[in-house]
């Protein structure tokens, strides 16, 4: 099992808005520069990691934002792994995920 933990150095309070949304809006900018300078080669050798263990496909979960970074994850894995990955929200992933799934098939759940 391999843990990542993305979290930003410098959160903003959620005292600052009306809103939570508002406060992720604005510091979405600074998380995304902070994952790809960062965070980069952590997620190329996770990646590499991947690829060495053969698997064949790669299924990525989550809810809400969680759901987002998936989105960006996708990308990022199904780029720098070869391999094709498909993310389905949490609420649907017993759904659409075949029942006999092949075990070379990668889940992650991003939280």
């Amino acid at each position: 099992m391999i843990s990542i933990n993305f979290r930003s150095e410098t959160p903003m309070r959620p005292e600052q808005f009306s809103h939570n949304m508002i406060r992720e809006i604005l510091e979405e900018p600074a998380a995304v520069d902070e994952t790809l300078n960062v965070e980069g080669p952590v997620v190329a050798r996770v990646a590499r990691e991947i690829r060495s263990k053969g698997y064949g496909m790669i299924y990525i979960t989550g809810s809400g934002t969680s759901y987002h970074a998936g989105l960006a994850s996708q990308y990022a894995l199904s780029n720098l792994s070869n391999l094709m990955t498909s993310i389905i929200p949490a609420s649907e992933f017993q759904r659409w995920v075949p029942k006999n799934v092949p075990k070379n098939v990668l889940f992650m759940g991003i939280s």
